[in-house]
C-alpha cells in the first residue's frame, strides 16, 4: 500500500528526511478514490501538522467506506521507528473516538523501546 494513502504511511512521510519526501512527493502518486489526496504540497502541509498534534485521521483514501488513525512510536533518541494505525469503517465508527487510544498505545510502545521493556 503506498504510504501517502494511509494514516500510518503519512506519519512515517512526515517524519521523514527532507531527501526522502522529496523523492516519494516527485514519483507519481497512486489514486485509488476520487478522495485519495496526491498534491504534494497538501501532503506537505499535513506532515507540518501531523509533526505537531502527534497524531492523523486519513478518511475515504484507499476505500470510501474507510478511514484510519495513527500515531508515531519514537525510540530513546526521539526518532520514528513506527507507527501505530488503525482502519475502521465509516458508517460504523467516529474515527475521533479511536485518536486517544491509538495515542496511548503508540505512547506505551514507545516506553517500551525506550526502556528495553517490552
Amino acid at each position: 500500500m503506498p504510504l501517502h494513502m494511509t494514516a500510518t504511511g503519512r506519519i512515517l512521510l512526515a517524519y521523514a528526511d527532507a531527501h526522502t519526501q522529496d523523492a516519494f512527493l516527485a514519483a507519481p502518486l497512486e489514486v485509488r478514490t476520487p478522495y485519495t489526496v496526491t498534491d504534494p504540497a497538501v501532503l506537505r502541509a499535513e506532515f507540518h501538522t501531523i509533526r505537531e498534534q502527534k497524531w492523523l485521521i486519513t478518511t475515504r483514501q484507499v476505500t470510501v467506506d474507510t478511514g484510519g488513525v495513527a500515531a508515531p512510536v519514537f525510540d530513546a533518541q526521539d526518532r520514528v521507528v513506527a507507527a501505530v494505525g488503525i482502519v475502521l469503517n465509516l458508517e460504523e465508527h467516529h474515527l475521533e473516538d479511536y485518536v486517544e487510544m491509538v495515542r496511548a498505545a503508540a505512547a506505551q510502545i514507545t516506553r517500551a523501546i525506550e526502556t528495553g521493556a517490552p
